[in-house]
């Protein structure tokens, strides 16, 4: 409906399949774009130009806990991810020693 009424949109990648292949150690950032093709096919019909943008850094903000094999397994089914995130002490808040780098 947004590019019917010629609105921009945004796109972020990543999802549950990032999640569970990032190590919040690595310096190494995995993208799964293998069957995530909509978003080219919507821009192609209606026109629009596609301006890719990436931020890098992200993984570093929160701490990963990766739940059971089994358990991620059974949450992927229902698209959910087996993946939790843990922040300073007890709550989300990140820890943002770590700038942030994107790029358009």
């Amino acid at each position: 409906r947004a590019a019917a009424r010629g609105e921009s949109i945004a796109l972020l990648p990543g999802g549950i399949d990032e999640m569970t292949l990032t190590d919040g150690t690595s310096p190494d950032t995995k993208l799964v774009m293998i069957g995530r093709m909509g978003y080219a096919k919507l821009a192609i019909e209606n026109g629009m130009d596609i301006v890719p943008g990436f931020c890098f850094g992200e993984k570093w903000i929160h701490k990963t806990v990766q739940l059971p094999l089994v358990l991620r397994r059974l949450l992927r089914r229902a698209r959910i991810s087996g993946t939790m995130l843990k922040g300073r002490g007890p709550t989300f808040v990140g820890f943002l020693g770590v700038p942030l780098g994107f790029v358009w």
